[in-house]
Protein backbone atom coordinates (compact mmCIF):
# COMPACT_ATOMS: atom_id res chain seq x y z
CA UNK A 1 0.00 0.00 0.00
CA UNK A 2 1.31 3.45 -0.85
CA UNK A 3 1.41 6.06 1.91
CA UNK A 4 -0.09 9.56 1.09
CA UNK A 5 2.51 12.30 1.62
CA UNK A 6 1.27 15.49 3.44
CA UNK A 7 0.60 18.31 1.05
CA UNK A 8 2.97 21.29 1.47
CA UNK A 9 1.93 24.95 1.29
CA UNK A 10 2.42 26.48 -2.08
CA UNK A 11 4.24 29.80 -2.36
CA UNK A 12 0.97 31.56 -3.21
CA UNK A 13 -0.77 30.15 -0.14
CA UNK A 14 2.16 31.17 2.08
CA UNK A 15 2.06 34.72 0.72
CA UNK A 16 -1.69 34.87 1.34
CA UNK A 17 -1.22 33.82 5.00
CA UNK A 18 1.55 36.40 5.46
CA UNK A 19 -0.66 39.05 3.88
CA UNK A 20 -3.57 38.21 6.23
CA UNK A 21 -1.25 38.41 9.25
CA UNK A 22 0.04 41.77 8.04
CA UNK A 23 -3.51 43.13 7.63
CA UNK A 24 -4.44 41.94 11.14
CA UNK A 25 -1.36 43.62 12.61
CA UNK A 26 -2.18 46.84 10.74
CA UNK A 27 -5.71 46.73 12.16
CA UNK A 28 -4.69 45.87 15.71
CA UNK A 29 -1.68 48.19 16.14
CA UNK A 30 -3.67 51.47 16.23
CA UNK A 31 -6.07 49.90 18.72
CA UNK A 32 -3.20 48.79 20.94
CA UNK A 33 -1.56 52.21 20.57
CA UNK A 34 -4.79 53.97 21.57
CA UNK A 35 -5.11 51.65 24.54
CA UNK A 36 -1.57 52.47 25.69
CA UNK A 37 -2.17 56.20 25.31
CA UNK A 38 -5.48 55.96 27.17
CA UNK A 39 -3.70 54.18 30.02
CA UNK A 40 -1.05 56.90 30.12
CA UNK A 41 -3.71 59.60 30.10
CA UNK A 42 -5.40 57.89 33.04
CA UNK A 43 -2.06 57.60 34.87
CA UNK A 44 -1.54 61.33 34.29
CA UNK A 45 -4.96 62.16 35.75
CA UNK A 46 -4.20 59.92 38.73
CA UNK A 47 -0.94 61.83 39.24
CA UNK A 48 -2.89 65.06 39.52
CA UNK A 49 -5.36 63.48 41.95
CA UNK A 50 -2.46 62.51 44.20
CA UNK A 51 -1.04 66.02 43.98
CA UNK A 52 -4.47 67.40 44.86
CA UNK A 53 -4.58 65.22 47.99
CA UNK A 54 -1.07 66.36 48.91
CA UNK A 55 -2.09 70.02 48.55
CA UNK A 56 -5.16 69.36 50.69
CA UNK A 57 -3.02 67.82 53.46
CA UNK A 58 -0.57 70.72 53.20
CA UNK A 59 -3.43 73.22 53.51
CA UNK A 60 -4.87 71.47 56.57
CA UNK A 61 -1.56 71.67 58.40
CA UNK A 62 -0.40 75.09 57.24
CA UNK A 63 -3.78 76.80 56.72
CA UNK A 64 -2.49 77.96 53.35
CA UNK A 65 -1.58 76.55 49.94
CA UNK A 66 2.08 75.82 49.17
CA UNK A 67 4.26 78.75 48.18
CA UNK A 68 7.67 80.15 49.05
CA UNK A 69 8.95 83.74 49.29
CA UNK A 70 7.10 86.41 47.32
CA UNK A 71 7.08 90.13 46.69
CA UNK A 72 4.40 92.34 48.24
CA UNK A 73 4.20 94.70 45.29
CA UNK A 74 4.38 94.51 41.52
CA UNK A 75 8.18 94.54 41.42
CA UNK A 76 10.00 91.54 40.04
CA UNK A 77 9.22 88.76 37.56
CA UNK A 78 7.58 85.36 38.00
CA UNK A 79 10.31 82.74 38.30
CA UNK A 80 10.85 78.98 38.03
CA UNK A 81 13.54 76.35 38.71
CA UNK A 82 15.86 78.79 40.52
CA UNK A 83 18.43 77.83 43.16
CA UNK A 84 17.71 74.12 43.50
CA UNK A 85 20.83 73.64 45.66
CA UNK A 86 19.54 75.94 48.38
CA UNK A 87 18.92 73.83 51.49
CA UNK A 88 15.94 75.89 52.71
CA UNK A 89 13.46 77.86 50.55
CA UNK A 90 12.70 80.31 53.36
CA UNK A 91 16.18 81.04 54.74
CA UNK A 92 19.13 82.72 53.07
CA UNK A 93 19.72 85.39 50.47
CA UNK A 94 17.83 85.63 47.22
CA UNK A 95 20.33 84.88 44.41
CA UNK A 96 20.92 87.32 41.61
CA UNK A 97 18.53 86.94 38.68
CA UNK A 98 21.06 85.11 36.50
CA UNK A 99 22.02 82.59 39.20
CA UNK A 100 19.85 79.53 38.69
CA UNK A 101 21.72 76.98 40.82
CA UNK A 102 22.73 78.91 43.91
CA UNK A 103 24.20 77.36 47.05
CA UNK A 104 23.33 76.51 50.61
CA UNK A 105 23.42 80.10 51.80
CA UNK A 106 20.85 81.10 49.20
CA UNK A 107 17.19 80.36 48.52
CA UNK A 108 15.03 80.37 45.38
CA UNK A 109 14.12 83.65 43.77
CA UNK A 110 11.01 85.44 44.97
CA UNK A 111 7.83 84.44 43.13
CA UNK A 112 9.25 81.03 42.08
CA UNK A 113 6.25 78.89 41.07
CA UNK A 114 8.14 75.60 40.85
CA UNK A 115 9.63 76.05 44.32
CA UNK A 116 6.03 76.22 45.57
CA UNK A 117 5.23 72.84 43.99
CA UNK A 118 8.51 71.37 45.25
CA UNK A 119 7.43 72.02 48.86
CA UNK A 120 5.12 69.00 48.52
CA UNK A 121 8.18 66.79 47.97
CA UNK A 122 10.43 68.57 50.44
CA UNK A 123 7.91 68.24 53.26
CA UNK A 124 6.96 64.66 52.36
CA UNK A 125 3.36 65.30 51.28
CA UNK A 126 4.31 63.52 48.06
CA UNK A 127 6.24 60.28 48.51
CA UNK A 128 7.78 60.15 45.05
CA UNK A 129 8.84 62.68 42.43
CA UNK A 130 7.44 60.36 39.72
CA UNK A 131 3.96 61.71 40.50
CA UNK A 132 5.01 65.04 38.99
CA UNK A 133 5.97 63.51 35.62
CA UNK A 134 3.37 62.86 32.92
CA UNK A 135 3.90 59.34 31.44
CA UNK A 136 3.24 60.64 27.92
CA UNK A 137 6.29 62.92 28.03
CA UNK A 138 10.04 62.38 27.95
CA UNK A 139 10.36 63.99 31.39
CA UNK A 140 12.08 62.04 34.17
CA UNK A 141 11.52 61.97 37.94
CA UNK A 142 13.87 64.09 40.03
CA UNK A 143 16.62 62.03 41.69
CA UNK A 144 17.84 65.08 43.68
CA UNK A 145 21.31 64.71 42.13
CA UNK A 146 23.85 63.60 44.76
CA UNK A 147 21.76 64.60 47.76
CA UNK A 148 19.43 61.61 47.58
CA UNK A 149 16.66 63.36 49.50
CA UNK A 150 14.17 66.09 48.55
CA UNK A 151 14.50 67.59 52.04
CA UNK A 152 18.02 68.82 51.20
CA UNK A 153 16.86 70.81 48.19
CA UNK A 154 14.60 73.80 47.56
CA UNK A 155 13.59 73.28 43.93
CA UNK A 156 13.59 70.79 41.06
CA UNK A 157 16.97 69.81 39.65
CA UNK A 158 15.94 70.59 36.06
CA UNK A 159 13.02 71.46 33.83
CA UNK A 160 12.71 67.81 32.83
CA UNK A 161 11.53 66.89 36.35
CA UNK A 162 8.12 68.61 36.15
CA UNK A 163 5.32 68.01 33.63
CA UNK A 164 2.61 70.14 35.26
CA UNK A 165 1.70 73.78 35.86
CA UNK A 166 0.07 75.32 38.93
CA UNK A 167 -2.26 78.29 39.31
CA UNK A 168 -0.12 81.33 40.07
CA UNK A 169 0.79 80.69 43.74
CA UNK A 170 1.36 84.32 44.66
CA UNK A 171 -1.15 87.11 45.13
CA UNK A 172 0.16 90.24 43.48
CA UNK A 173 -0.48 93.52 45.25
CA UNK A 174 -0.87 97.16 44.30
CA UNK A 175 1.68 99.35 46.01
CA UNK A 176 0.14 101.14 48.95
CA UNK A 177 0.15 101.46 52.74
CA UNK A 178 -2.20 98.48 53.21
CA UNK A 179 -1.30 95.77 50.70
CA UNK A 180 -3.95 93.25 51.90
CA UNK A 181 -6.61 95.86 51.08
CA UNK A 182 -5.20 96.42 47.61
CA UNK A 183 -5.33 92.88 46.22
CA UNK A 184 -5.13 93.51 42.51
CA UNK A 185 -8.13 92.58 40.37
CA UNK A 186 -9.50 90.20 42.99
CA UNK A 187 -7.21 87.26 42.20
CA UNK A 188 -6.74 84.94 45.18
CA UNK A 189 -4.62 81.83 45.72
CA UNK A 190 -5.42 80.25 49.06
CA UNK A 191 -7.68 77.94 51.05
CA UNK A 192 -10.78 80.00 50.19
CA UNK A 193 -10.43 79.63 46.41
CA UNK A 194 -13.61 78.89 44.50
CA UNK A 195 -14.12 75.08 44.24
CA UNK A 196 -14.40 75.15 40.44
CA UNK A 197 -11.20 77.13 39.86
CA UNK A 198 -8.41 75.12 38.18
CA UNK A 199 -5.51 74.49 40.56
CA UNK A 200 -3.08 72.45 38.40
CA UNK A 201 -2.94 71.03 34.88
CA UNK A 202 -0.75 69.47 32.25
CA UNK A 203 1.98 71.97 31.50
CA UNK A 204 1.11 75.30 29.88
CA UNK A 205 2.22 75.21 26.20
CA UNK A 206 3.58 78.75 26.29
CA UNK A 207 4.73 79.77 22.83
CA UNK A 208 4.86 76.23 21.43
CA UNK A 209 2.75 75.27 18.42
CA UNK A 210 1.78 76.95 15.17
CA UNK A 211 0.05 80.33 14.96
CA UNK A 212 -2.11 81.66 16.52
CA UNK A 213 -0.87 79.71 19.56
CA UNK A 214 -2.55 79.68 22.94
CA UNK A 215 -2.32 83.46 23.44
CA UNK A 216 -4.09 84.16 20.14
CA UNK A 217 -7.18 82.03 20.76
CA UNK A 218 -10.77 83.13 21.28
CA UNK A 219 -13.98 81.14 21.68
CA UNK A 220 -14.56 81.51 17.94
CA UNK A 221 -11.19 79.99 16.95
CA UNK A 222 -11.28 76.92 14.74
CA UNK A 223 -10.78 73.41 16.10
CA UNK A 224 -7.34 73.26 14.48
CA UNK A 225 -6.33 76.57 16.06
CA UNK A 226 -7.64 75.57 19.48
CA UNK A 227 -5.56 72.40 19.32
CA UNK A 228 -2.44 74.57 19.09
CA UNK A 229 -3.33 76.01 22.49
CA UNK A 230 -3.44 72.65 24.26
CA UNK A 231 -0.67 71.26 26.47
CA UNK A 232 2.08 69.38 24.59
CA UNK A 233 1.91 66.52 27.13
CA UNK A 234 -0.78 64.60 25.22
CA UNK A 235 0.06 65.44 21.59
CA UNK A 236 -2.02 68.60 21.95
CA UNK A 237 -5.24 66.58 22.11
CA UNK A 238 -6.16 68.20 25.43
CA UNK A 239 -5.10 68.33 29.05
CA UNK A 240 -5.92 66.89 32.45
CA UNK A 241 -7.02 69.62 34.85
CA UNK A 242 -7.12 69.45 38.66
CA UNK A 243 -9.76 71.71 40.19
CA UNK A 244 -9.66 73.11 43.71
CA UNK A 245 -12.43 70.77 44.86
CA UNK A 246 -10.14 67.80 44.09
CA UNK A 247 -11.73 66.49 40.88
CA UNK A 248 -9.65 65.91 37.75
CA UNK A 249 -11.25 66.30 34.33
CA UNK A 250 -10.06 65.92 30.74
CA UNK A 251 -10.44 69.15 28.76
CA UNK A 252 -10.21 69.23 24.96
CA UNK A 253 -9.56 72.98 24.93
CA UNK A 254 -7.77 75.47 27.21
CA UNK A 255 -11.13 77.25 27.73
CA UNK A 256 -11.92 75.03 30.72
CA UNK A 257 -11.68 77.50 33.58
CA UNK A 258 -14.36 79.39 35.44
CA UNK A 259 -16.66 81.18 32.95
CA UNK A 260 -14.84 79.44 30.05
CA UNK A 261 -11.58 81.11 30.97
CA UNK A 262 -8.42 80.19 29.05
CA UNK A 263 -6.40 78.65 31.88
CA UNK A 264 -3.06 79.08 30.09
CA UNK A 265 -3.11 82.86 29.62
CA UNK A 266 -4.00 86.05 31.41
CA UNK A 267 -7.32 87.48 30.29
CA UNK A 268 -7.44 90.58 28.10
CA UNK A 269 -7.60 93.97 29.75
CA UNK A 270 -10.97 95.08 31.10
CA UNK A 271 -12.50 98.50 31.42
CA UNK A 272 -12.94 98.39 35.19
CA UNK A 273 -10.00 96.51 36.69
CA UNK A 274 -11.06 97.47 40.24
CA UNK A 275 -14.19 95.30 40.06
CA UNK A 276 -13.36 91.61 40.76
CA UNK A 277 -16.88 90.53 39.78
CA UNK A 278 -16.66 92.11 36.33
CA UNK A 279 -17.72 89.73 33.55
CA UNK A 280 -14.90 88.62 31.23
CA UNK A 281 -14.80 89.67 27.58
CA UNK A 282 -17.29 87.75 25.44
CA UNK A 283 -14.56 86.25 23.23
CA UNK A 284 -12.22 85.36 26.16
CA UNK A 285 -9.27 86.98 24.39
CA UNK A 286 -5.86 86.89 26.09
CA UNK A 287 -3.79 89.88 27.12
CA UNK A 288 -1.88 90.48 23.90
CA UNK A 289 1.01 92.34 25.56
CA UNK A 290 1.44 90.16 28.66
CA UNK A 291 -0.27 86.77 28.22
CA UNK A 292 1.86 85.20 31.00
CA UNK A 293 4.02 87.50 33.06
CA UNK A 294 4.80 89.42 35.14
CA UNK A 295 1.33 90.82 35.87
CA UNK A 296 -1.35 88.99 37.91
CA UNK A 297 -4.57 87.44 36.58
CA UNK A 298 -7.31 89.91 35.65
CA UNK A 299 -9.98 88.83 38.11
CA UNK A 300 -11.25 86.26 40.58
CA UNK A 301 -12.32 84.03 37.67
CA UNK A 302 -9.06 84.34 35.71
CA UNK A 303 -6.66 81.37 35.96
CA UNK A 304 -3.00 81.45 34.93
CA UNK A 305 -1.07 78.16 34.94
CA UNK A 306 2.73 78.37 35.25
CA UNK A 307 5.45 77.50 34.38
CA UNK A 308 5.12 77.25 30.62
CA UNK A 309 6.75 74.50 28.56
CA UNK A 310 8.77 77.15 26.72
CA UNK A 311 9.97 79.22 29.67
CA UNK A 312 13.63 80.20 29.42
CA UNK A 313 16.34 80.97 31.94
CA UNK A 314 14.87 81.42 35.39
CA UNK A 315 11.58 82.91 34.15
CA UNK A 316 8.34 80.95 34.44
CA UNK A 317 7.05 82.13 31.03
Amino acid sequence: MSRNKPRAFSLVELLVVIGIIGVLIAILLPTVSRGVRAARKYKCSNNLRQVGLAISMYAQEHRDLPRTMFTWNNAGPLNAFSCYMGDDPFIGNQPSSNQVVGSNNQRPLNMDVTAAIYLLLRQNYLKTSAVLVCPETDDTPDTYMDEGSPAKRSNFSSRENLSYSIALPYNRWDQGPNPPDDRQWGYYYGVEMKPDLPLMSDINPGTSGDAPGVSGLTLSSSEREVRQGNSPNHRKEGQNVLYFDGRVEWAKTPFCGLRQDNIFTRQANVNDASNPALQPPADQASDAAEPWGPWPPRGAHDSLMLPTATSTGHLAY
